[in-house]
């Protein structure tokens, strides 16, 4: 479960089928590094996740953490958000090859 921007104190609900991201329009982008990614965790993805990667509000985002998450879950998380938790879409504010270029990032690299 992913939580990117906008922490709330409303409660997290267990996920579900209804909390499962939703389907994507269109083709996800190859999940490939991306120039903008580390920014993008600054700007949309630390205030919950942490400076470091190591949680706060939202779940640690770590290769580790994510092994048992599909690539084009986390995809379809960050695109799309998750219904009854914190976490909110970002389809109207990064692009495809970005948010695809993100989950690269996080499957990828360690702690900065």
């Amino acid at each position: 479960l992913l939580v990117l921007l906008n922490c709330t104190t409303t409660p997290v609900q267990p996920v579900t089928a209804s909390t499962q991201p939703q389907p994507v329009s269109g083709t996800i982008p190859p999940f490939k590094p991306h120039p903008e990614s580390q920014k993008t965790y600054e700007i949309h993805c630390k205030n919950c996740h942490g400076d470091n990667r190591l949680g706060g509000s939202g779940p640690a985002l770590f290769p580790e953490s994510l092994a048992r998450l599909k690539k084009e879950d986390a995809y379809r998380t960050i695109f799309s958000g998750r219904i009854a938790t914190q976490m909110p879409s970002f389809s109207d504010k990064l692009k495809p090859e970005v948010i695809s270029g993100m989950v690269d990032y996080l499957y990828n690299s360690s702690s900065h």
